[in-house]
C-alpha cells in the first residue's frame, strides 16, 4: 500500500499529518510511504499444546517416527561432529518435555563421524600414550608386554599404523617394554643352591624331577627347561631334573638255613658255591662269623625267594650344555648324567685357561651311553720371545 502525506518531527517522535479534503498542498511537500497490512494470528490456547517427546539417543528414523506418533513433525535436520554412532540424535529443539502446538516442527541435530589420523605412540610412556589416545578420540583396547632392554613401560609397537586414517572411537592395542631377565646356568649345582639362584634372578622354580645316575651324589641339577642365557619375562618358571642316587638292586626276603651237611664246609667255600648259582648282582646276607675259624655249627642264611627292586638304566641320554664351565666341573656333570668324557684337546682362546670352549656332540643332542663327549678347553696364547741376537740387531 502507498500513501502520500506530510511528515513532521515532534521531539523524538515522527508524526504523519494526513491532508484534509480542502487543503492545498504542493506535491513536492508530500512524502510517499509504502507499507503492508496482515492479520495477526490468535495465540494458541496452552491447553491444546502437547509435550515434546525426548529424541536424544535415537536414530534419525526412530526420532521421526516418534514425532509423528506424538502429533509433531521433523523440522530442520543439522549434522554435528560427534563420537557417538553415525546418524544418532544428539540434540533437539524444542527440548524434551517442552510444550508445543500440535503439528509443530521439531528440529533435530544428528551426529556425524569423521576420520582421524592415528598418532605415533612409539617411545612414549604408557601414561602419556593413554592421554594421547583419549585426546585423539581413539579407544585403548589392551596393553601387551614384551621383554626389552629399554626402560620398562615404554611403548614399543601399536596395532594401528601411525598416520593411517580411522573413524572416531576405533580401538588400538599397545605393546610396552618390560625388564629383561636372563636365565642362569644351574647345571651342576645342588638343588638348594639352584633354588637360591633362581630366586635372585627374578624367576620361579617349576617342577622338579628325579633321575637315577650311575655315579655322583644325589640332589645335583642335571638339566633345566630354560636355556642358560635366554631372555625371558619376570617370574618365568624353570623346571629342573636332579640326580636321585645310584642305580642298583636290593634283595629283601626271609632268611633260610643251609642244610646241616653244607655247614660242615668252610663258610667262604659255601659262599663261593652258592654265589655261582645265584643271578648276577644278587646279594645275600650271612649270619655268624665269617672267618675260616668259625665253628662248624655256623648257619649261613640266604633268601629263598628274593624280591628284587631294579631300575633300568636308560640307553640314550641328553647331552648337557657344558660350554663355559671349568674342565673339572664339566667332567663331573657328564659323569652325573652317566655320559663319558672323551678326548680333551686345547685351543688358544680369550677365555680363562681350562674353560670348556666347545663340545662334540653338542648340547641338546641325544646320544647312546657308549658315545663319549669330546671337549676342547682354552689355553693361553704362547708368549713370543725375541732371540738375543735379534734384540742386538734391533738396538744397532
Amino acid at each position: 500500500m502507498t500513501l502520500k502525506t506530510n511528515i513532521a518531527l515532534e521531539g523524538e517522535e515522527l508524526r504523519f499529518q494526513m491532508p484534509e479534503a480542502d487543503d492545498i498542498i504542493s506535491p513536492e511537500n508530500l512524502s510517499t510511504i509504502e507499507f503492508s497490512l496482515k492479520a495477526v494470528p490468535e495465540k494458541p490456547d496452552i491447553a491444546s499444546c502437547k509435550e515434546v517427546p525426548g529424541l536424544v539417543g535415537l536414530s534419525k528414523e526412530e526420532a521421526e517416527s516418534k514425532l509423528q506418533e506424538a502429533g509433531f513433525k521433523a523440522g530442520e535436520i543439522l549434522e554435528k561432529e560427534s563420537s557417538t554412532s553415525q546418524g544418532t540424535v544428539i540434540g533437539q529443539l524444542p527440548s524434551d518435555g517442552s510444550l508445543a502446538a500440535p503439528g509443530a516442527a521439531v528440529d533435530l541435530i544428528i551426529s556425524k563421524i569423521i576420520s582421524l589420523k592415528v598418532p605415533d605412540f612409539s617411545g612414549l610412556s604408557l601414561e602419556a600414550a593413554k592421554a594421547l589416545i583419549e585426546k585423539s578420540r581413539l579407544r585403548l583396547e589392551g596393553v601387551k608386554e614384551k621383554p626389552s632392554d629399554k626402560t620398562p613401560g615404554i611403548v614399543l609397537a601399536q596395532s594401528l599404523p601411525p598416520g593411517s586414517e580411522v573413524s572416531v572411537d576405533t580401538t588400538i592395542v599397545l605393546t610396552v617394554s618390560i625388564a629383561v631377565f636372563k636365565v642362569p646356568n644351574l647345571l651342576g649345582l645342588e638343588l638348594e643352591s639352584a633354588k637360591q639362584v633362581i630366586d635372585k634372578s627374578g624367576l620361579l622354580p617349576g617342577s622338579i624331577k628325579e633321575q637315577l645316575v650311575s655315579s655322583g651324589k644325589p640332589g645335583i641339577v642335571l638339566a633345566q627347561s630354560l636355556k642358560p642365557g635366554a631372555e625371558v619375562e619376570k617370574y618365568s618358571k624353570i623346571d629342573l631334573v636332579v640326580s636321585a642316587g645310584k642305580i642298583g638292586s636290593v634283595i629283601e626276603a626271609p632268611l633260610n638255613t643251609f642244610p646241616e651237611t653244607a655247614a660242615k664246609k668252610p663258610v667262604n667255600k659255601i659262599l663261593s658255591e652258592t654265589a655261582s648259582k645265584l643271578q648276577p648282582e644278587t646279594t645275600f646276607k650271612v649270619s655268624g662269623e665269617t672267618p675260616s675259624t668259625a665253628p662248624l655249627e655256623t648257619q649261613v642264611k640266604i633268601s629263598a625267594e628274593p624280591q628284587v627292586r631294579t631300575h633300568a638304566e636308560p640307553s640314550v641320554k641328553l647331552v648337557p650344555d657344558i660350554i663355559g664351565m671349568p674342565l673339572e666341573k664339566a667332567i663331573s656333570l657328564l659323569g652325573a648324567q652317566e655320559i663319558k668324557a672323551g678326548t680333551v684337546s686345547e685351543a688358544v682362546s680369550t677365555a680363562a685357561a681350562g674353560t670348556v670352549i666347545s663340545q662334540n656332540p653338542g648340547a641338546g643332542s641325544m646320544v647312546n651311553m657308549s658315545v663319549p663327549v669330546n671337549l676342547t678347553v682354552s689355553k693361553k696364547a704362547p708368549v713370543t720371545q725375541l732371540r738375543s741376537n735379534t734384540i742386538s740387531r734391533i738396538k744397532l
